[in-house]
């Protein structure tokens, strides 16, 4: 094969990890776009202007979470079937609301507060999976594994869609944290406040939307399904174990998340169905392009 000329990724930090999980998770939806920028254009770099690749990738955060807007009408009777029970089951678990809050926060101790607090919130938050899915995409890159680096990037933008649309319903719903008040049916309804934002768990939306790409990815694999799922799960519980959400506000962010996850991994798992892929491989011995042909 003959060499090419290929340009290296760069990676961009920010010292302060409190600051950036303040910046990210703490304020409006414009502030997750300001962060999609800036990693778009700090990883997939093409001379002075962002590469076909990037260009693609960063159109498909808008034609996804569009595609989540108008879900609905590509909805088959199985779907609709589902959204019923969904909400139907929605509404029993939110008529149970306080006594399964006190339920598992009776559960507490010294040992699930330790994992909550060092292990499962920065899970939900970004800390721990933000940075491993960009560990995965950037040795997938360098090693040329195309369909590894493309899965890590598509769990990234679910990642940022469903935090921005948890961040949505939170505007509109304004429903208040069981640290707040011991009625789990209290809420204030549309503002523009960040106060008062429980519905839906976003810790919980984010780690079912992760989940869900990896498990529609590497779905040979019961195993990263598993683990994937199970982890957030425990995401979700960690957020009542906590009093951060009510049981009701954990369901809403999962079936948020695997709403957001279903629809990116349909829409982006694009080199599973394609019979010939072509991609650089660059390591410290060598820089080619690779054809791979699938039978």
């Amino acid at each position: 094969m003959a060499s090419t000329k290929t340009h290296k990724v760069h990676y961009s930090t920010i010292s302060s990890i409190s600051s950036i999980k303040k910046y990210i998770f703490k304020g409006s939806p414009i502030k997750l776009v300001g962060i999609l920028l800036f990693f778009v254009s700090s990883t997939v770099m093409g001379g002075d202007t962002l590469s076909f690749t990037a260009k693609t990738y960063f159109k498909s955060y808008f034609t996804d979470a569009f595609s989540i807007i108008t879900l609905p009408k590509e909805m088959t009777d199985a779907d609709w079937a589902f959204a019923g029970f969904a909400a139907t089951s929605g509404g029993w678990l939110m008529a149970y609301d306080k006594e399964a809050y006190d339920f598992i926060r009776d559960k507490r101790g010294d040992f699930t507060q330790n994992i909550s607090r060092y292990f499962l919130e920065p899970l939900g938050s970004g800390l721990i999976t933000l940075p491993a899915l960009l560990a995965m995409y950037g040795y997938n890159q360098w090693q040329g594994q195309s369909y590894h680096s493309e899965a890590a990037l598509q769990a990234i933008k679910a990642f940022i869609i469903s935090a921005t649309f948890a961040e949505g319903a939170k505007l509109l719903l304004h429903r208040w944290r069981p640290s707040k008040t011991d009625d789990p049916y209290r809420f204030d309804g549309p503002s523009l406040s960040f106060e008062r934002d429980a519905m839906p768990s976003e810790h919980t939306s984010t780690a079912f939307a992760v989940a869900t790409v990896l498990a529609e990815y590497y779905h040979d694999n019961w195993l990263i399904t598993a683990v994937s799922y199970s982890m957030a799960s425990l995401v979700g519980l960690s957020r009542i174990h906590d009093g951060k959400h009510w049981p009701s506000d954990v369901f809403a962010g999962a079936l948020l998340g695997y709403t957001v996850g279903k629809t990116v991994s349909k829409h982006g798992n694009s080199l599973k169905n394609k019979k010939i892929i072509v991609h650089p491989l660059v390591n410290s011995y060598e820089t080619r392009i690779c054809i791979i042909y699938r039978l």
